[in-house]
């Protein structure tokens, strides 16, 4: 199964001095994209709360309703260590997502690591760049422990005997949005199997007829073989010649002038 991965751009606007604001056309590009058969959608959430995220109302905006797309999205709620200092209990944390689950919307939380600066010369960076990708895991692992602590710690001190809920437990790291990705993409292409086979067998029947010509044409292009049929074809002449100047001396022979 063929499968394309678009990262498409973010609905902000670059109006300068010299450039008008291009946000509706980003527009355009996004929903073009979104609308496609058999698109799926990874939804980049800011961490604040729902009412603050318009990209779901876009989406909203996009398909007419929410039941026409959000069961092929995954949401990912990126940078989540700005929003850990006003979630330092359970209850807290329970109460920030409990908007978001009503609304359908399961954020995967995410935190990467980012560079302390970004003016250095392109190699330097990139260099840079790579070491960070190589450290995100551990580093993302180390943030969401300390978190953790931090809520045991409030649940001790204030005899509190929530737990963080398990629609954000098992969403908690990056991992977990690659696992759900992974799933919805093996589920699609088993729903859409007979149509990729047929789409196969196609192919296959005209790569098949396509070898069966080039096959053909290798034969004909092969000096040894040209001059093989050639001489069969000339001995065929040479035997039709034969038959009618024979077929010619007979009939002079049986009608004589």
């Amino acid at each position: 199964q063929n499968m394309r991965f678009v990262d498409t751009p973010g609905i902000i606007s670059t109006r300068s001095e010299t450039s008008a604001d291009n946000r509706e056309e980003i527009k355009k590009i996004l929903k073009s994209e979104m609308r496609k058969d058999n698109a799926k959608l990874c939804v980049l959430l800011e961490p604040k709360e729902l009412q603050t995220n318009p990209i779901i109302d876009f989406c909203d905006d996009t398909f007419g309703h929410r039941e026409k797309w959000i069961n092929r999205a995954t949401f990912l709620m990126t940078k989540f260590d700005k929003q850990i200092g006003d979630l330092p209990s359970a209850n807290k944390a329970n109460d920030f997502f409990r908007n978001f689950h009503e609304n359908r919307c399961f954020p995967h939380l995410v935190i990467t690591p980012i560079l302390e600066k970004e003016d250095l010369p392109p190699s330097e960076l990139y260099t840079a760049r790579r070491l960070l990708l190589d450290s995100a895991n551990s580093y993302e692992e180390e943030k969401f422990s300390a978190w953790k602590e931090d809520l045991d710690i409030c649940a001790t001190k204030f005899q509190d005997d929530e737990v963080i809920g398990k629609e954000v437990e098992e969403r908690i790291g990056f991992d977990t949005a690659k696992n759900r990705m992974r799933q919805i993409m093996l589920d699609d292409t088993a729903k859409r199997l007979p149509e990729v086979l047929k789409a196969l067998r196609g192919e296959l029947s005209e790569s098949t007829k396509e070898l069966a010509t080039l096959k053909a044409k290798q034969k004909y292009s092969d000096p040894k073989e040209v001059r093989r049929i050639v001489g069969l074809m000339l001995i065929q002449i040479e035997k039709r010649i034969q038959a009618y100047l024979m077929g010619d001396i007979e009939s002079s022979i049986k009608y004589p002038e």
